[in-house]
């Protein structure tokens, strides 16, 4: 095959390859459903919430300023 009808070949097969549809992206309601079933999966069978021993505290129960959780404190990245 001489270089002329290889780069024609190739700029063919670039063209073409670019006309195909690609959904680099899922639409934002696929996305909604993967972050809920993930979400769900997360809490299922990854983390135990309460307030025994060994468990995640829930936010709602959290104290600002202290308790068991701890002071908060802002930190500088100067």
């Amino acid at each position: 095959m001489n270089l002329q009808l290889l780069k024609k070949v190739t700029i063919g097969i670039a063209m073409i390859i670019n006309q195909v549809p690609s959904n680099a992206q899922d639409s934002e309601t696929t996305l909604n459903q993967k972050y809920w079933n993930m979400r769900e999966r997360f809490r299922k069978y990854y983390v135990s919430l309460g307030e025994g021993q060994g468990q995640g505290i829930p936010a709602s129960k959290r104290q600002a300023g202290g308790g068991r959780c701890g002071t908060l404190q802002p930190t500088s990245f100067g």
